[in-house]
């Protein structure tokens, strides 16, 4: 297929952009573009995007309508895995609609935009199935893009070129207000400075000993005079109990699993974040939240957070390209070889740089900025 050169009509309506991507990263890196598309067109577009993810994109200023796609297992392997999302979304009216943009890859998604049937059928232009569509957006000369820019490819459809601008996005205030009573009822004093430690990751091989993110949360207590919240999801309460209890300043911490709007309120409200590369790292690069964030076997200059400034990837080697990703990601050198004293350097280098952190007004800034 050709790639992208006359961009849509403004007109066109009605036009559906799917991102049914079932990982919390690639649907916040996917977020300026659709803002970008929803903004283009005369009429509202309506967003497909899974059921986790519909009040976060919600919140984008152009975007009217989300649609639901039915919560995917993160399991994507047997066919039951794979058509009972499809079977409950195909009941919605997709033939309906005169362009379909696709921002993401996988069985799931091409299903539902091959069936649309739709007169434009558009997506990425490195997808390996690209004969269900129309058009393809060009491909990035680089065998290794940002996620970021690979999804910021579908702008050609709009006669854009380059990364679109990145957000910043603030809760709705129902988010703090769910939020202040689980911080008053687990901290000493919830107004005081917070520091947010996220010790999971998606994969086990990028997940820094919970020991050392315990020395971390000390350090940060004794040392800058901040409370720490240790977060995760409630699969991850073990994990999250084990930094907590290899605390020696325990009294001064708590751990917490939260929705996503109050995730987000808690990224608004702290004053630095320390994590493994993850979707809820994304997630706070959305906010002013200063970030250090430890890589391991991921590649920065493919994953690494969107930002220019209050931002510290700290790893001990570079990826080693000849990485298989199974056998080095259960127990990674270059996270094994991270040291708490190259965590809490960057920390210092953080809060020297910054000592107080403003809350956000809503408000879309470009990248770089």
């Amino acid at each position: 297929m050709p790639a992208a050169t006359q961009p849509l009509d403004p007109g066109t309506h009605p036009v559906l952009v799917v991102m049914i991507d079932h990982h919390l990263g690639n649907t916040v890196l996917s977020m300026p573009v659709i803002e970008a598309l929803a903004a283009y067109f005369e009429r509202p577009v309506d967003v497909l995007v899974d059921a986790r993810y519909t009040d976060l994109v919600g919140l984008l200023p152009s975007v009217s309508r989300v649609v639901t796609y039915p919560q995917q297992s993160t399991k994507r392997r047997g066919l039951g895995n794979n058509m009972r999302p499809m079977l409950a979304a195909l009941g919605l009216p997709f033939k309906r609609y005169r362009a379909v943009i696709n921002l993401c890859y996988g069985t799931r998604a091409w299903t539902l935009v091959a069936t649309s049937l739709a007169r434009h059928r558009l997506g990425l232009g490195d997808d390996r199935r690209r004969w269900i569509y129309t058009r393809t957006a060009p491909v990035i000369d680089d065998p290794q893009p940002h996620w970021y820019d690979r999804y910021g490819t579908i702008l050609s459809f709009i006669g854009r070129h380059g990364p679109p601008p990145w957000l910043t996005l603030r809760a709705p205030e129902a988010a703090h207000e769910r939020l202040r009573p689980r911080l008053t009822a687990k901290l000493p004093d919830p107004e005081a400075p917070l520091a947010v430690i996220h010790p999971g990751a998606g994969k086990p091989g990028r997940r820094w000993p919970p020991e050392r993110f315990a020395a971390v949360a000390d350090a940060i207590v004794r040392d800058h005079g901040m409370q720490v919240c240790i977060i995760g999801t409630p699969a991850e309460r073990a994990l999250l109990d084990e930094v907590h209890h290899g605390m020696a300043h325990g009294n001064a911490a708590c751990c917490l699993s939260l929705p996503l709007m109050p995730l987000l309120a808690l990224f608004e409200r702290a004053a630095l974040l320390v994590s493994n590369e993850s979707g809820p790292t994304h997630l706070a690069a959305t906010t002013n939240v200063p970030i250090a964030t430890i890589f391991g076997p991921s590649r920065e200059h493919e994953w690494g957070p969107v930002r220019s400034s209050d931002l510290r990837i700290v790893r001990s080697r570079a990826c080693d390209p000849e990485c298989p990703g199974g056998a080095c990601a259960e127990a990674p050198k270059c996270v094994e070889e991270t040291t708490v004293e190259m965590v809490l350097a960057a920390v210092r280098s953080l809060l020297d740089e910054r000592p107080t952190v403003e809350v956000p007004a809503p408000r879309i800034v470009a990248r770089g900025v």
